[in-house]
């Protein structure tokens, strides 16, 4: 079954082809199938991966994932957050990965605390008029190094240490990086939730029901909701050990669905 990702990021294609594989979907870009990215307007990554996923499913006629993602630095005060694929160009940079990193690193010479998080919202839509899309949200912390170290990745992997490793995501095997980044966090919860299958089957017009132990319906679009510290497989807040230093996920349904959540930690 082809699903349009609502993106032309030849990387992001990549990570999430791999990721979802074991799940026998066919991943398309958009821009294969001749659709003009959508607009970004608004200031949140959920937001903006909606809008991209509602394009992409309208002009496709296809079931969509969006991703929209970015560097949350804490000195910044979260910036660049949803402007991160531009962030070089305020300074005077042509748009590009290697320059958004030099910009970056220009930017935090004389700045001691590094802290920031690659963040990732991925969104699931059965069509381009889904009430209820499915929203993952993974969020891998580290700092940000003195210098660029790596060549594996895209974006800034080259200067997003891992204090759990002690390298950057461009230093670690694929594998690794996309068991312990902000995508492949996100891409799992989707999967080890069944959700994503829900979504994609219903899309195909098939009955999908799961039957949780003790005989106990849940309906197929129910949203699932990790928040810091709960625990899902392979998801949690760690300190050490086998998952990123302090990396948090949740999933929620979007504030405009039919059944609204209060989180008490927004998206």
């Amino acid at each position: 079954m082809k699903i349009v990702l609502a993106s032309n990021n030849a990387g992001k294609l990549g990570e999430l082809r791999a990721l979802l594989a074991p799940l026998g979907y066919e991943l398309v870009t958009q821009s294969a199938l001749g659709i003009e990215p959508a607009d970004e307007p608004f200031g949140t990554f959920v937001e903006n991966a909606l809008a991209k996923a509602r394009h992409a499913a309208h002009h496709s006629g296809l079931p969509a994932l969006a991703d929209d993602a970015g560097l949350c630095v804490d000195a910044f005060g979260g910036l660049p957050g949803v402007q991160t694929a531009d962030y070089a160009c305020q300074f005077g940079y042509a748009k590009g990965d290697d320059n958004n990193v030099l910009a970056l690193l220009a930017q935090m010479q004389h700045i001691e605390q590094r802290g920031a998080a690659l963040v990732s919202t991925l969104v699931a839509l059965r069509s381009a008029q889904d009430p209820e899309p499915l929203i993952a949200v993974g969020r891998a912390v580290g700092e940000i190094s003195r210098a660029p170290c790596g060549d594996k990745g895209f974006g800034f992997d080259p200067v997003m240490l891992i204090p759990q490793f002690g390298k950057t995501f461009a230093e670690l095997p694929e594998t690794t990086k996309n068991a312990h980044s902000h995508r492949g966090q996100a891409a799992r919860i989707l999967a080890d939730v069944g959700q994503l299958v829900d979504v994609f089957d219903a899309a195909r017009g098939l009955e999908h029901q799961r039957v949780e132990p003790g005989g106990n319906r849940r309906g197929k679009f129910q949203a699932q909701r990790a928040g810091a510290g709960d625990e899902l497989p392979g998801v949690g807040e760690v300190g050490g050990g086998d998952g990123v230093h302090d990396f948090r996920s949740r999933i929620a349904q979007h504030p405009l669905s039919a059944d609204v959540e209060n989180l008490d930690d927004p998206l």
